[in-house]
């Protein structure tokens, strides 16, 4: 693993089983006992043995690019899929990774079935909010992330707030590692709305960026730039998914696989 002391700016609040704590444990996505059942029957096992990225071309390239470049790697906003982790592992055990979240639920379920199945991981865990992040200016040589930027909350504005913190925290010439997601046609998602006399999500009524012109503006170079993935949202999606079926009016994300380089 990183030399992860050397690399903060400040100290956690406790180290507790091995995951390192520096704020409110529980940032992020809210969940509860139902969530940890369902993680420990199973979704877990699936996640550290999924091969989707690996047997997908533009996403299979971002992990070999990054087996390739990086000697130990920090993954953002990991959640119950660790995010990148469990498909470098697949292809490079050996090379240290640390998982961070903002919800601490998620990581200690993690440690406990690793520590149980996967003993010898080489994984640490660390548990913050990507919009306040625990390291030096210019210290971090690489992160990586699975929708890690596209999760927070707070519409445009927190993405442009994870995107600057990850260059602050990122080593001139270091790496993010990311694939992110974006809605394809806004108008046909209002259309949807208004179609159901719906009040649109705040994210809609915005000005949209797109994740291309976000890092833009936060001062990366973009290495290479690929969709690997789109879809539409379907009637078991949720509400939204139900409606625009029911319209039929296509509601449709994409996910795009980024290196990205700070200058």
């Amino acid at each position: 693993m990183l030399s992860f002391e050397k690399l903060l700016s400040k100290e956690p609040k406790e180290i507790k089983n091995g995951i390192y704590y520096f704020d409110s444990h529980n940032h992020g996505d809210c969940f509860d006992k139902e969530d940890a059942l369902e993680w420990d029957n199973g979704r877990l096992k699936s996640s550290w043995k999924n091969s989707k990225f690996l047997d997908t071309p533009v996403t299979a390239k971002l992990i070999d690019t990054i087996i390739a470049k990086q000697d130990a790697i920090i993954d953002l906003a990991c959640g119950p899929g660790m995010g990148l982790i469990p498909s470098i592992k697949q292809l490079a055990p050996a090379l240290p990774c640390t998982a961070t979240d903002a919800n601490a639920m998620v990581l200690e379920h993690w440690k406990s079935w690793l520590d149980i199945n996967q003993p010898s991981s080489g994984i640490g865990f660390a548990q913050f909010s990507i919009l306040d992040m625990p390291f030096h200016d210019n210290s971090i040589p690489a992160f990586t992330s699975y929708i890690g930027l596209s999760s927070t909350r707070g519409g445009q504005a927190d993405y442009d707030a994870a995107v600057k913190e990850v260059y602050r925290c990122l080593a001139p010439g270091g790496y993010l590692y990311t694939i992110e997601s974006e809605w394809m046609d806004i108008p046909s998602i209002l259309q949807v709305f208004k179609k159901m006399n719906w009040q649109p999500w705040n994210i809609f009524t915005e000005k949209q960026t797109s994740w291309h012109d976000c890092f833009l503006t936060a001062g990366f170079e973009i290495v290479s730039e690929a969709v690997s993935d789109c879809r539409y949202f379907t009637a078991d999606d949720n509400e939204l998914g139900e409606a625009s079926c029911k319209l039929q009016i296509p509601v449709g994300v994409k996910e795009t696989a980024f290196v990205l380089r700070k200058k």
